[in-house]
């Protein structure tokens, strides 16, 4: 499976080489991460992206889903938690939400 996401990760690498103010390129390289189960390296993705752009909600929801799929549920809780701050509209956010509340 992790090949198929090769060619991905050489465009986001791309992206971040010459665009490194780019919150997107880190945020779309993080799920690639969580979809090959790289959950620190996508921590680290969704952790630029918030500095770079820190009202993106969705930044905030992956981060908190790699830190759920790596068993810190605490964190998990507390950066989905801040994505419904930023966008109170955000279901899936409180859908995630109650799922870690039920699991911890």
């Amino acid at each position: 499976m992790e090949n198929q996401y090769i060619e991905h990760f050489e465009n986001y690498n791309e992206m971040i080489r010459l665009y490194s103010n780019n919150s997107f390129a880190y945020l779309c390289r993080g799920l690639a991460y969580i979809m090959i189960s790289q959950y620190d390296n996508a921590i680290n993705d969704f952790c630029m992206a918030i500095k770079i752009d820190p009202d993106n909600p969705f930044s905030y929801y992956f981060w908190g889903r790699a830190y759920w799929f790596s068993g810190q549920v605490e964190q998990a809780k507390k950066d989905t938690q801040k994505a419904i701050e930023i966008a109170p509209d955000i279901k899936f956010a409180k859908s995630a939400l109650e799922e870690y509340d039920g699991n911890s």
